[in-house]
């Protein structure tokens, strides 16, 4: 059986991330983790974590290595702003960077009520595809 590949989409909140990433799987071309999702579940949970920043990543980390094991590509969407993030993905075979202006990420975030996220985006140690997240990123996936 042939392993999939875990790609690994970066970017801050309102960047563009989760529609680039869905539009392969739409296709049935492979999984989406989202981690915004997982980390909701958990603060959702009975456990009621008040943070699950940690926790998202490293069920979203596990939970693509199992499936790039089956043989399925993994679309990985999280923020990954730091080191500290990064560093619980596996080996991811290509990283995606959704880089966007401040102002028109700000505009998204708000319009969606998200709040401004605190992160302040480190450089990575990796080479990385970087992806302009300012236009329609559905048309950017096909």
């Amino acid at each position: 059986m042939t392993k999939g590949r875990i790609l690994l989409l970066s970017g801050l909140s309102g960047s563009g991330k989760t529609t680039l990433a869905r539009a392969p799987c739409m296709q049935g071309r492979s999984a989406h983790l989202r981690v915004d999702t997982i980390e909701k579940a958990i603060c959702e949970s009975q456990l009621a974590p008040k943070c699950a920043i940690d926790a998202g990543y490293r069920v979203a980390g596990a939970q693509a290595q199992e499936l790039a094991a089956l043989g399925l590509d993994v679309v990985c969407d999280a923020v990954n702003a730091d080191d500290r993030g990064r560093a619980i993905w596996p080996d991811p075979d290509l990283v995606i960077w959704v880089r966007i202006p401040e102002a028109l990420r700000a505009s998204r975030s708000k319009a969606r009520g998200f709040p401004a996220y605190p992160h302040v985006w480190q450089d990575w140690p990796l080479d990385v595809l970087e992806v302009d997240g300012a236009g329609d990123a559905t048309a950017l996936a096909r």
